[in-house]
């Protein structure tokens, strides 16, 4: 059920890259109100509010929690739908991120209750594999749902044939969670293991272990200022580039999405095996930095980037290391949190990967506007703010590699049998 309700998400998040477009000339937008809407909302506000979802998650019943989210961000998406104004759609925004966000400490959380270790890192990927591919296979879905409703529009029933089809798509989109919500709650409790009860307390670990803790987020924060300005604005360049349809971009991103995650997760998920016999716990980190490092190589190429295949190409190798990275996220905060805390460490990591890399889609649209220079511009923007935290975010990660082993041995040390 938190994978149908992760599923679910991605409809609401795919259908926004392919409606900017009309989104933007009928609400008179501009590139950087499109990303305050696309990031500095959602990502400033609700990494701040999952701080109190994380906390809820270790000590509240968790499918009630995931259910009331998940009807928390379909009413978001219904906002967003009908709203008017600027304004209203940056309240929409906010409010359908901060639902989504719940599903990272509730996975967290619940997860290691559900899975011994080995198998633990197996559903990492999975559940990784899985999202990544859901939002390709989506934003396919979207694309040609999103053609459909502006073809028969004026077959709707009364004041929905009047709606655009942005807006009509939306308020589908946002239909979805009740059903799922429904089925949630259905699913029943996860029950807590001995390592809660035994765990110490969370602000006694995270003052012992702060040297890694910090290192880690930090590394996380960079990753994600980078990772945000190349998704938050792939497409939108990708249609202004090429002038894709809808239909046209939705398949061809889709179809990136899915290559992309399996190349990224599931080449990821082998390299792993192959690591851990060398590297044992440092192994997730090893490739992290590896994957942080690799990714500003696309980066580097995309401004260069004028023929359509050539750019799914670089699109895609960008996305296959971004994704490679991302694979690893959960496994690595579920190593670092004792077991009464992964929720809210879930809610540091949020916290890291969205207050700062919010304002990065923000930096891009400010930068794209300032050049003046159309996709070309937008395309330089993007290396020029992912690049350098790329690079940052990779010599952080090296600096507090030796402090994360240390803190991993000694809860291991810790840990009950």
């Amino acid at each position: 059920m938190i994978l149908t309700a992760a599923v679910s998400g991605s409809v609401n998040k795919q259908m926004f890259p392919l409606i900017v477009g009309p989104l933007k000339a009928d609400m008179g937008l501009s590139d950087a109100q499109i990303g305050i809407i696309t990031g500095l909302a959602p990502g400033l506000l609700s990494g701040v509010a999952t701080l109190g979802l994380g906390w809820l998650a270790d000590r509240t019943a968790r499918q009630w929690l995931l259910a009331v989210s998940i009807l928390g961000w379909s009413a978001a998406t219904a906002v967003m739908g009908t709203a008017t104004s600027f304004i209203g759609l940056v309240i929409g925004a906010f409010a359908l991120s901060m639902g989504e966000m719940a599903l990272l400490p509730i996975f967290n959380s619940a997860i290691p209750d559900l899975f011994p270790d080995r198998m633990r890192r197996k559903v990492n990927l999975i559940y990784g594999a899985v999202i990544v591919a859901s939002a390709g296979i989506t934003l396919a879905i979207c694309g040609v749902a999103l053609s459909f409703i502006s073809e028969h529009r004026a077959a709707l029933p009364g004041p929905l044939s009047l709606l655009a089809p942005w807006r009509l798509g939306l308020l589908l989109a946002a239909a979805l969670g009740i059903p799922v919500a429904l089925g949630v709650v259905l699913a029943g409790p996860v029950r807590r293991t001995a390592a809660f009860r035994a765990a110490p307390s969370p602000t006694s670990f995270f003052r012992r272990h702060f040297r890694a803790t910090f290192g880690l987020y930090a590394a996380f924060c960079l990753f994600g200022i980078g990772s945000s300005a190349v998704l938050s604005w792939t497409t939108v360049y990708m249609m202004r580039a090429h002038d894709l349809t809808p239909a046209q971009l939705g398949a061809g991103v889709g179809a990136v999405f899915l290559a992309s995650s399996l190349l990224g997760i599931l080449g990821s998920g082998l390299a792993l095996r192959r690591l851990t016999a060398r590297h044992g716990v440092l192994a997730p980190l090893k490739l992290y930095l590896a994957a942080m490092l690799m990714s500003a190589v696309p980066g580097a190429v995309l401004p260069f980037v004028h023929n359509l295949g050539l750019a799914y190409v670089v699109m895609t190798a960008q996305f296959t290391l971004i994704f490679a990275a991302m694979a690893h996220n959960f496994s690595l905060v579920q190593d670092l949190s004792p077991a009464n805390a992964r929720g809210s460490a879930s809610g540091l990591f949020a916290l890291s990967v969205g207050v700062l890399p919010a304002f990065a889609p923000l930096l891009v649209g400010v930068l794209s506007d300032r050049l003046h220079m159309g996709a070309a511009g937008l395309m330089v923007a993007i290396s020029a703010i992912s690049i350098p935290a790329y690079l940052l975010g990779a010599i952080t990660l090296v600096a507090t590699s030796g402090a994360y082993g240390e803190t991993l041995r000694q809860l291991s040390a810790e840990a009950p049998e």
